[in-house]
């Protein structure tokens, strides 16, 4: 357990993650709910909605279909193999996925 900004005892991310991987046994659950949906690390709600349709619209996607934010950026922390639990830092980059089936090419 850890303390936020304001003080209030909070959870520590990564020992929330290890507890969910070890409960959930479907690996298609464990990356739509954690790695697809939910809210963003490095980014407030506008401005993770507002990257996503900047990308969307230079696609001709949809933002909240088509254009995922992922990575230490959406998690706080790295999944990687080789930086696992790396936090999100000042060097860090944001990773974006576009998953859709009509081509924008």
């Amino acid at each position: 357990m850890e303390f936020n900004d304001v003080g209030e005892l909070t959870e520590d991310p990564r020992k929330k993650f290890e507890g969910f991987l070890l409960q959930e046994p479907l690996d298609e659950r464990i990356v739509n709910s954690r790695i697809f949906h939910g809210g963003c690390y490095a980014l407030n709600e506008e401005q993770h909605f507002s990257l996503k349709e900047q990308i969307a619209d230079q696609f001709s996607l949809s933002a909240h279909q088509d254009i995922f934010l992922v990575g230490s950026a959406k998690l706080g922390y790295s999944i990687a193999p080789r930086k696992r639990y790396r936090p999100f830092g000042d060097t860090s980059d944001i990773d974006i996925a576009i998953v859709s089936h009509t081509g924008w090419w």
